[in-house]
């Protein structure tokens, strides 16, 4: 009789574990993206406040609100940055490959 209650409260703290990691791994691998976008300047594909994953840990939501924030003062800065910058961020530009060719 107890080998079922142990083996019960082992599947029981199995699931329990399981919800718990895909309630923080999916905001986070979102939040992780994002950044990644938002590193890059390509602002305009971060994912939508309301097209993310529901997240139920207060921290988590916390860097959403905070990356939120971030992004919309990177936004902001963004207009007023050079465009030949802008496309040296996201990669190499044409003139970083015809430097190459020199040597």
């Amino acid at each position: 009789n107890g080998i079922f209650v142990g083996a019960a409260a082992a599947v029981v703290i199995v699931i329990s574990c399981v919800i718990i990691w895909l309630a923080v791994y999916g905001p986070l691998n979102a939040l992780q993206d994002n950044m990644g976008l938002a590193a890059n300047m390509q602002n305009d594909k971060v994912t939508s406040r309301d097209k993310r994953p529901c997240c139920i840990l207060y921290e988590i939501a916390m860097l959403n609100e905070c990356f939120d924030k971030m992004n919309d003062k990177l936004l902001l800065a963004r207009a007023y940055m050079p465009q030949a910058l802008l496309v040296g961020v996201g990669g190499s530009s044409a003139e970083d490959e015809d430097d190459d060719d020199d040597d």
